[in-house]
Protein backbone atom coordinates (compact mmCIF):
# COMPACT_ATOMS: atom_id res chain seq x y z
CA UNK A 1 0.00 0.00 0.00
CA UNK A 2 1.49 3.46 -1.01
CA UNK A 3 1.08 6.94 1.46
CA UNK A 4 2.08 9.10 -0.93
CA UNK A 5 -1.92 10.37 -1.25
CA UNK A 6 -1.38 11.12 2.51
CA UNK A 7 1.97 12.69 2.47
CA UNK A 8 1.88 15.88 4.08
CA UNK A 9 -0.01 18.64 1.77
CA UNK A 10 3.16 21.09 0.88
CA UNK A 11 5.28 18.76 0.50
CA UNK A 12 6.31 18.70 -3.05
CA UNK A 13 7.20 15.31 -3.42
CA UNK A 14 3.06 14.30 -2.99
CA UNK A 15 2.40 15.63 -6.75
CA UNK A 16 6.05 15.40 -8.36
CA UNK A 17 7.97 12.59 -6.85
CA UNK A 18 11.19 12.23 -8.30
CA UNK A 19 11.68 11.83 -11.91
CA UNK A 20 14.06 8.85 -12.32
CA UNK A 21 14.40 9.74 -16.32
CA UNK A 22 15.26 13.07 -15.90
CA UNK A 23 17.70 12.93 -12.81
CA UNK A 24 19.31 9.61 -14.65
CA UNK A 25 19.78 12.09 -17.71
CA UNK A 26 21.23 14.81 -14.91
CA UNK A 27 23.05 12.72 -12.85
CA UNK A 28 25.31 9.79 -14.33
CA UNK A 29 25.86 8.37 -11.35
CA UNK A 30 22.10 7.60 -10.77
CA UNK A 31 21.78 6.15 -14.60
CA UNK A 32 23.53 2.97 -13.72
CA UNK A 33 20.79 2.22 -10.99
CA UNK A 34 18.33 2.61 -12.93
CA UNK A 35 16.21 -0.42 -15.22
CA UNK A 36 13.03 0.32 -17.57
CA UNK A 37 10.23 -1.28 -16.01
CA UNK A 38 7.42 -3.43 -18.13
CA UNK A 39 5.81 0.05 -19.10
CA UNK A 40 8.59 1.26 -20.85
CA UNK A 41 9.88 3.88 -18.09
CA UNK A 42 12.33 4.15 -16.04
CA UNK A 43 12.64 3.35 -12.31
CA UNK A 44 15.55 3.08 -9.62
CA UNK A 45 16.66 -0.29 -8.23
CA UNK A 46 15.39 0.68 -4.45
CA UNK A 47 16.77 -2.91 -3.42
CA UNK A 48 20.18 -1.50 -3.86
CA UNK A 49 21.48 0.11 -0.67
CA UNK A 50 23.83 1.98 -3.12
CA UNK A 51 20.99 3.65 -5.27
CA UNK A 52 19.48 4.80 -2.34
CA UNK A 53 22.00 6.14 -1.03
CA UNK A 54 22.73 8.32 -4.39
CA UNK A 55 19.17 8.81 -4.77
CA UNK A 56 19.59 10.91 -1.33
CA UNK A 57 22.78 12.74 -2.56
CA UNK A 58 21.05 13.69 -5.89
CA UNK A 59 17.86 15.28 -4.71
CA UNK A 60 19.37 16.95 -1.45
CA UNK A 61 21.69 18.86 -3.95
CA UNK A 62 19.01 19.29 -6.25
CA UNK A 63 16.18 20.18 -4.66
CA UNK A 64 17.90 22.11 -1.69
CA UNK A 65 21.61 22.83 -2.99
CA UNK A 66 23.12 21.09 -0.15
CA UNK A 67 26.08 18.90 -1.21
CA UNK A 68 26.65 16.63 2.15
CA UNK A 69 28.96 13.20 2.57
CA UNK A 70 27.29 9.72 3.27
CA UNK A 71 29.31 7.04 3.97
CA UNK A 72 28.80 3.28 2.76
CA UNK A 73 27.79 1.63 5.96
CA UNK A 74 25.31 4.38 7.08
CA UNK A 75 21.98 4.97 7.38
CA UNK A 76 20.40 6.62 4.96
CA UNK A 77 17.65 9.06 5.26
CA UNK A 78 15.05 9.59 3.08
CA UNK A 79 14.46 12.62 2.14
CA UNK A 80 10.52 13.02 1.36
CA UNK A 81 10.15 11.44 5.13
CA UNK A 82 12.67 13.78 6.51
CA UNK A 83 10.82 17.08 4.77
CA UNK A 84 7.66 16.02 6.25
CA UNK A 85 8.95 15.42 9.84
CA UNK A 86 10.29 19.34 9.04
CA UNK A 87 6.67 20.61 7.29
CA UNK A 88 4.80 19.02 10.64
CA UNK A 89 7.03 20.76 12.76
CA UNK A 90 6.16 24.30 10.70
CA UNK A 91 2.67 23.68 11.18
CA UNK A 92 3.39 23.13 15.07
CA UNK A 93 4.83 26.31 14.88
CA UNK A 94 1.75 28.38 13.18
CA UNK A 95 -0.51 26.30 15.68
CA UNK A 96 0.79 27.51 18.68
CA UNK A 97 1.13 31.13 17.27
CA UNK A 98 5.19 30.97 17.19
CA UNK A 99 7.21 32.92 14.77
CA UNK A 100 8.73 31.40 11.91
CA UNK A 101 11.76 33.86 11.66
CA UNK A 102 13.13 33.43 15.03
CA UNK A 103 13.27 29.56 15.18
CA UNK A 104 16.08 27.60 17.05
CA UNK A 105 15.43 23.86 17.27
CA UNK A 106 17.44 20.76 19.18
CA UNK A 107 17.80 17.62 17.04
CA UNK A 108 18.53 14.97 19.24
CA UNK A 109 20.94 12.46 17.62
CA UNK A 110 21.37 13.94 13.92
CA UNK A 111 23.86 11.24 12.43
CA UNK A 112 26.60 11.98 9.98
CA UNK A 113 24.23 13.69 7.40
CA UNK A 114 22.56 16.21 10.12
CA UNK A 115 19.92 15.78 7.78
CA UNK A 116 17.24 17.82 9.74
CA UNK A 117 19.23 21.00 10.63
CA UNK A 118 20.78 21.25 7.15
CA UNK A 119 16.97 20.83 5.21
CA UNK A 120 15.47 23.02 8.13
CA UNK A 121 18.33 25.72 7.97
CA UNK A 122 18.14 25.36 4.13
CA UNK A 123 14.41 25.22 3.78
CA UNK A 124 13.84 27.67 6.75
CA UNK A 125 16.07 29.46 7.84
CA UNK A 126 15.73 27.81 11.26
CA UNK A 127 18.87 27.29 13.54
CA UNK A 128 20.02 24.13 15.04
CA UNK A 129 21.30 22.28 18.20
CA UNK A 130 22.54 19.07 17.04
CA UNK A 131 23.39 16.58 19.18
CA UNK A 132 25.01 12.78 18.47
CA UNK A 133 27.09 10.77 20.87
CA UNK A 134 29.38 8.90 17.73
CA UNK A 135 32.74 10.38 17.25
CA UNK A 136 32.80 9.16 13.41
CA UNK A 137 29.17 10.75 13.27
CA UNK A 138 29.69 13.57 14.85
CA UNK A 139 33.20 14.58 12.78
CA UNK A 140 31.23 14.01 9.71
CA UNK A 141 28.39 15.74 10.44
CA UNK A 142 30.67 19.17 11.36
CA UNK A 143 32.27 18.34 7.95
CA UNK A 144 28.54 18.06 6.06
CA UNK A 145 27.59 21.42 8.08
CA UNK A 146 30.90 23.51 7.25
CA UNK A 147 30.85 22.60 3.35
CA UNK A 148 27.04 23.94 2.82
CA UNK A 149 28.15 27.40 4.61
CA UNK A 150 25.89 26.88 7.70
CA UNK A 151 28.20 26.97 10.71
CA UNK A 152 26.02 30.04 11.90
CA UNK A 153 23.06 28.15 12.03
CA UNK A 154 23.76 24.87 13.18
CA UNK A 155 26.11 23.65 15.99
CA UNK A 156 27.22 19.95 16.41
CA UNK A 157 28.34 19.30 19.64
CA UNK A 158 28.06 15.50 21.65
CA UNK A 159 26.54 15.02 25.17
CA UNK A 160 27.19 12.80 27.73
CA UNK A 161 25.17 9.50 27.29
CA UNK A 162 23.34 9.91 30.66
CA UNK A 163 21.48 12.87 29.40
CA UNK A 164 19.46 13.09 26.24
CA UNK A 165 18.55 17.10 26.28
CA UNK A 166 19.64 18.29 29.37
CA UNK A 167 23.19 19.06 28.69
CA UNK A 168 22.46 20.63 24.89
CA UNK A 169 20.27 22.81 26.26
CA UNK A 170 22.14 24.06 29.19
CA UNK A 171 25.56 24.40 26.98
CA UNK A 172 23.59 26.42 24.26
CA UNK A 173 24.10 30.06 23.66
CA UNK A 174 20.45 30.85 23.14
CA UNK A 175 17.89 31.11 26.66
CA UNK A 176 15.11 28.64 25.22
CA UNK A 177 14.65 26.24 22.57
CA UNK A 178 11.40 26.49 20.35
CA UNK A 179 11.33 22.62 19.74
CA UNK A 180 13.07 19.90 20.27
CA UNK A 181 13.21 17.04 17.12
CA UNK A 182 14.48 13.23 17.36
CA UNK A 183 14.65 10.17 14.93
CA UNK A 184 15.38 7.89 17.63
CA UNK A 185 16.88 3.89 17.08
CA UNK A 186 13.30 2.01 16.73
CA UNK A 187 14.59 -1.51 18.20
CA UNK A 188 16.15 -2.64 21.26
CA UNK A 189 19.07 -4.57 20.59
CA UNK A 190 17.57 -8.51 20.64
CA UNK A 191 15.16 -7.31 17.95
CA UNK A 192 17.62 -5.51 15.70
CA UNK A 193 19.53 -8.58 15.39
CA UNK A 194 16.26 -10.74 14.34
CA UNK A 195 15.91 -7.85 11.80
CA UNK A 196 19.19 -7.00 10.43
CA UNK A 197 22.16 -9.07 9.59
CA UNK A 198 25.69 -7.77 10.00
CA UNK A 199 28.75 -7.76 7.94
CA UNK A 200 32.60 -7.78 8.32
CA UNK A 201 32.42 -3.71 8.46
CA UNK A 202 30.39 -4.15 11.21
CA UNK A 203 27.20 -2.48 8.51
CA UNK A 204 23.87 -3.91 9.46
CA UNK A 205 21.46 -4.64 6.62
CA UNK A 206 17.47 -5.32 6.61
CA UNK A 207 17.49 -9.15 5.26
CA UNK A 208 15.22 -11.37 6.21
CA UNK A 209 16.11 -13.49 8.85
CA UNK A 210 13.15 -15.17 10.40
CA UNK A 211 9.20 -15.88 9.37
CA UNK A 212 8.24 -15.78 5.98
CA UNK A 213 8.28 -12.55 5.28
CA UNK A 214 8.92 -10.89 2.08
CA UNK A 215 11.83 -9.22 1.11
CA UNK A 216 12.02 -5.86 2.14
CA UNK A 217 11.28 -3.56 -1.26
CA UNK A 218 13.56 -1.01 -0.11
CA UNK A 219 17.05 -1.46 1.02
CA UNK A 220 18.11 -0.16 4.63
CA UNK A 221 22.25 -0.13 5.15
CA UNK A 222 22.80 1.29 8.55
CA UNK A 223 25.09 1.17 11.78
CA UNK A 224 24.14 -0.95 15.06
CA UNK A 225 23.94 2.53 17.16
CA UNK A 226 21.62 3.50 14.54
CA UNK A 227 19.30 1.00 14.53
CA UNK A 228 19.24 -0.11 17.86
CA UNK A 229 19.25 1.32 21.48
CA UNK A 230 18.68 0.25 24.93
CA UNK A 231 14.82 -0.35 25.95
CA UNK A 232 13.71 0.42 21.96
CA UNK A 233 12.58 3.67 20.85
CA UNK A 234 9.65 3.57 23.89
CA UNK A 235 12.48 3.32 26.37
CA UNK A 236 14.48 6.48 24.74
CA UNK A 237 11.60 8.51 24.53
CA UNK A 238 10.09 8.09 27.79
CA UNK A 239 13.95 9.40 28.86
CA UNK A 240 12.89 12.61 26.69
CA UNK A 241 10.03 12.99 28.68
CA UNK A 242 11.07 13.06 31.84
CA UNK A 243 14.36 15.36 30.99
CA UNK A 244 11.44 17.75 29.84
CA UNK A 245 9.70 18.16 33.21
CA UNK A 246 12.65 19.91 34.27
CA UNK A 247 13.19 21.77 30.78
CA UNK A 248 9.22 22.72 30.56
CA UNK A 249 10.43 26.57 30.74
CA UNK A 250 13.58 26.22 28.23
CA UNK A 251 11.44 24.17 25.28
CA UNK A 252 8.46 25.04 24.07
CA UNK A 253 7.02 22.37 21.70
CA UNK A 254 8.75 18.59 22.47
CA UNK A 255 8.37 16.24 19.26
CA UNK A 256 9.59 12.78 18.62
CA UNK A 257 9.22 10.54 15.54
CA UNK A 258 8.05 6.93 16.57
CA UNK A 259 8.22 4.11 14.16
CA UNK A 260 6.20 1.54 15.40
CA UNK A 261 2.26 1.78 15.89
CA UNK A 262 2.62 -0.58 19.07
CA UNK A 263 4.98 2.05 21.04
CA UNK A 264 2.88 5.11 20.57
CA UNK A 265 0.14 3.69 22.69
CA UNK A 266 2.36 3.01 25.22
CA UNK A 267 4.12 6.69 25.11
CA UNK A 268 0.41 7.93 25.14
CA UNK A 269 -0.17 5.73 28.65
CA UNK A 270 2.52 7.79 30.10
CA UNK A 271 1.62 11.28 28.66
CA UNK A 272 -2.05 11.18 29.95
CA UNK A 273 -0.63 10.59 33.61
CA UNK A 274 1.33 14.20 33.20
CA UNK A 275 -1.81 16.71 33.81
CA UNK A 276 -0.28 19.67 32.62
CA UNK A 277 1.01 18.65 29.28
CA UNK A 278 -0.75 19.07 25.80
CA UNK A 279 0.01 15.99 23.21
CA UNK A 280 -1.01 15.07 19.87
CA UNK A 281 0.02 12.63 17.82
CA UNK A 282 0.17 12.59 14.09
CA UNK A 283 1.12 10.40 10.80
CA UNK A 284 3.74 11.10 8.47
CA UNK A 285 3.15 8.86 5.40
CA UNK A 286 5.79 8.18 2.45
CA UNK A 287 5.74 5.57 0.13
CA UNK A 288 5.02 2.50 1.99
CA UNK A 289 6.29 3.67 5.40
CA UNK A 290 4.11 5.30 7.91
CA UNK A 291 5.59 7.20 10.95
CA UNK A 292 4.09 8.66 13.76
CA UNK A 293 5.05 11.60 15.31
CA UNK A 294 4.57 12.67 18.99
CA UNK A 295 4.40 16.22 20.38
CA UNK A 296 3.99 17.46 23.51
CA UNK A 297 4.01 20.92 24.55
CA UNK A 298 3.96 21.29 28.66
CA UNK A 299 2.38 24.62 30.23
CA UNK A 300 4.74 26.99 31.75
CA UNK A 301 4.85 26.55 35.74
CA UNK A 302 3.35 30.00 36.25
CA UNK A 303 0.69 28.66 38.47
CA UNK A 304 -0.05 31.53 41.42
CA UNK A 305 -2.40 29.56 43.24
CA UNK A 306 -1.49 29.57 47.02
CA UNK A 307 -2.15 26.15 48.56
CA UNK A 308 -2.55 25.49 52.29
CA UNK A 309 -0.92 21.78 53.08
CA UNK A 310 -4.10 21.39 55.87
CA UNK A 311 -6.41 21.73 53.10
CA UNK A 312 -5.00 18.84 50.98
CA UNK A 313 -5.51 15.26 51.72
CA UNK A 314 -2.42 12.76 50.65
CA UNK A 315 -2.36 9.02 49.59
CA UNK A 316 0.37 7.55 49.05
CA UNK A 317 -0.04 4.22 46.47
CA UNK A 318 1.40 1.82 44.45
CA UNK A 319 1.94 2.42 40.16
CA UNK A 320 -1.35 1.88 38.65
CA UNK A 321 -1.24 0.61 34.76
CA UNK A 322 -3.49 0.53 31.55
CA UNK A 323 -6.88 -0.97 33.31
CA UNK A 324 -5.84 -0.73 37.08
CA UNK A 325 -3.94 -3.80 37.06
CA UNK A 326 -1.05 -3.64 39.62
CA UNK A 327 2.46 -2.85 38.08
CA UNK A 328 4.30 -1.95 40.89
CA UNK A 329 4.38 -2.58 44.76
CA UNK A 330 5.81 0.60 46.02
CA UNK A 331 4.46 3.08 47.34
CA UNK A 332 5.22 6.24 45.05
CA UNK A 333 2.26 7.40 43.48
CA UNK A 334 0.51 10.29 44.94
CA UNK A 335 -3.20 10.92 45.00
CA UNK A 336 -3.61 14.69 46.20
CA UNK A 337 -7.20 16.03 47.30
CA UNK A 338 -8.13 20.00 47.38
CA UNK A 339 -10.65 19.58 50.12
CA UNK A 340 -12.60 22.61 49.40
CA UNK A 341 -12.90 22.43 46.13
CA UNK A 342 -12.79 18.61 45.51
CA UNK A 343 -10.37 19.00 43.02
CA UNK A 344 -7.77 15.47 42.98
CA UNK A 345 -4.85 15.39 41.03
CA UNK A 346 -2.86 12.15 40.57
CA UNK A 347 0.93 11.47 39.45
CA UNK A 348 2.99 8.83 38.78
CA UNK A 349 5.41 9.22 36.79
CA UNK A 350 8.90 9.72 38.98
CA UNK A 351 10.29 7.29 40.71
CA UNK A 352 10.88 9.39 43.94
CA UNK A 353 8.18 10.32 46.44
CA UNK A 354 9.40 13.28 47.33
CA UNK A 355 9.49 14.70 43.40
CA UNK A 356 5.91 13.13 42.84
CA UNK A 357 4.75 14.94 45.60
CA UNK A 358 6.49 18.34 44.27
CA UNK A 359 4.79 17.59 41.06
CA UNK A 360 1.32 17.35 42.43
CA UNK A 361 1.46 20.17 44.25
CA UNK A 362 2.47 22.53 41.12
CA UNK A 363 -0.48 20.67 39.09
CA UNK A 364 -3.08 21.23 41.53
CA UNK A 365 -2.17 24.94 41.58
CA UNK A 366 -2.67 24.93 37.87
CA UNK A 367 -5.83 22.95 38.33
CA UNK A 368 -7.61 26.01 41.53
CA UNK A 369 -5.93 28.71 39.16
CA UNK A 370 -8.43 27.14 36.17
CA UNK A 371 -10.91 26.44 37.90
CA UNK A 372 -10.97 30.03 39.99
CA UNK A 373 -9.99 32.22 37.05
CA UNK A 374 -10.86 30.36 33.39
CA UNK A 375 -8.96 28.61 30.91
CA UNK A 376 -7.07 31.40 29.82
CA UNK A 377 -5.62 32.48 32.58
CA UNK A 378 -1.98 31.88 31.38
CA UNK A 379 -2.10 34.28 28.55
CA UNK A 380 -0.74 37.36 29.59
CA UNK A 381 2.06 35.42 31.61
CA UNK A 382 2.87 33.53 28.38
CA UNK A 383 3.44 36.61 26.60
CA UNK A 384 5.68 38.09 29.80
CA UNK A 385 7.61 35.31 30.24
CA UNK A 386 8.47 34.88 26.17
CA UNK A 387 9.28 38.24 26.27
CA UNK A 388 11.85 37.83 29.39
CA UNK A 389 13.33 34.69 27.72
CA UNK A 390 14.01 37.07 24.40
CA UNK A 391 15.62 39.48 26.28
CA UNK A 392 17.79 36.84 28.18
CA UNK A 393 19.14 35.37 24.79
CA UNK A 394 20.11 38.60 23.07
CA UNK A 395 21.90 39.23 26.34
CA UNK A 396 23.35 36.17 26.27
CA UNK A 397 24.12 36.24 22.69
CA UNK A 398 25.98 40.10 23.02
CA UNK A 399 28.21 38.44 25.92
CA UNK A 400 29.46 36.05 23.40
CA UNK A 401 30.00 38.41 20.30
CA UNK A 402 32.18 40.60 23.21
CA UNK A 403 34.39 37.80 24.01
CA UNK A 404 34.63 36.77 20.45
CA UNK A 405 35.81 40.19 19.61
CA UNK A 406 37.99 40.45 22.58
CA UNK A 407 39.89 36.89 21.27
CA UNK A 408 40.29 38.54 18.12
CA UNK A 409 41.15 42.25 18.62
CA UNK A 410 44.88 42.44 19.15
CA UNK A 411 46.88 44.71 21.30
CA UNK A 412 48.01 48.08 20.04
CA UNK A 413 51.48 47.40 20.67
CA UNK A 414 51.39 43.79 18.90
CA UNK A 415 54.24 43.02 16.88
CA UNK A 416 56.82 45.87 18.86
CA UNK A 417 58.89 43.06 20.13
CA UNK A 418 59.35 41.16 17.27
CA UNK A 419 60.73 44.14 14.92
CA UNK A 420 64.11 43.69 14.19
CA UNK A 421 66.44 46.19 15.83
CA UNK A 422 67.69 48.89 13.70
CA UNK A 423 71.78 49.18 13.19
CA UNK A 424 73.86 51.76 13.83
Amino acid sequence: MSFNKTMHDRNPYKKNPPNFTALAREYPELRKHCFITNRGTLNLNFADSEAVRILTLVLLRKDFGLTIELPHNSLVPRVPQRLNYLLFLEDLLLANGLKNSDVTGIDVGTGCSCIYPLMGAAKFRWKFVATEIDETSIKMAKSNVEKNGQTENITVMCPRESTILTEAVNAALCEGFTFSMCNPPFYDFEESSRKYSMDENNACENTVTEGGRPAPRSATVARLNELATEGGEVAFVLRMIEESMELRTRIRLFTSMVGIKASVQKIERVLKTIGDVRYVVSTLDQGRTQRFDVHAAPFISCATAKIRKEDCEQKYVSGWGPGGQKVNTAQNAVMLRHLPTGIVVKVHEHRLLPKNIDIAFERLKFALDRHVNGENCYEEQFKRLEKEREARTNRKRQKHRLRKQEQTTEPSNAGVLDEEPSGK
